[in-house]
């Protein structure tokens, strides 16, 4: 008996770890190609859109989403302004990300009026589309 107090007093414990949990986030959207990152050491959203390939000139980077599952598994969106991270004025909104966490790039305002366009009056009318798009592209820069 005596043996066996002295082992539980000082207990030893060996861990095996045969899987780790997914160490990767998905990014997607307005980036210039959809994928999973891996983390390796310190990931941010910039990071990861950067190692996706970089944002595309249809990102609108005021409105950026972080999907995160909370502590019950929910999944919560952040919303980031990376404009501020851009231009070095804020750079808390560069947050660091967690394993299996998604970031969003949404297209901008701009970008989604030009399908509409493209899609809906220069597919649907021949003809008319191309005078239309040019009186809108001329407008909208000369404003």
């Amino acid at each position: 008996m005596k043996k066996v107090a002295v082992e539980l007093n000082k207990p030893e414990i060996a861990v095996n770890v045969r899987t780790y949990a997914e160490q990767r986030v998905f990014v997607d959207g307005e980036v210039m190609g959809s994928r999973f990152v891996e983390l390796k050491g310190i990931t941010t959203v910039m990071t990861a859109i950067a190692q996706a390939g970089g944002l595309r000139e249809t990102a609108r980077l005021s409105n950026v989403i972080v999907i995160r599952k909370d502590f019950d598994g929910k999944p919560a969106g952040t919303s980031l302004d990376l404009r501020s991270v851009i231009d070095g004025t804020d750079f808390s909104q560069d947050i660091r990300l967690m394993p299996l966490d998604i970031v969003y790039v949404p297209k901008s305002n701009i970008a989604r009026v030009d399908k509409f366009v493209d899609e809906y009056i220069n597919k649907l009318i021949p003809g008319l589309g191309s005078p239309l798009m040019y009186y809108y592209s001329a407008t909208q820069y000369n404003h």
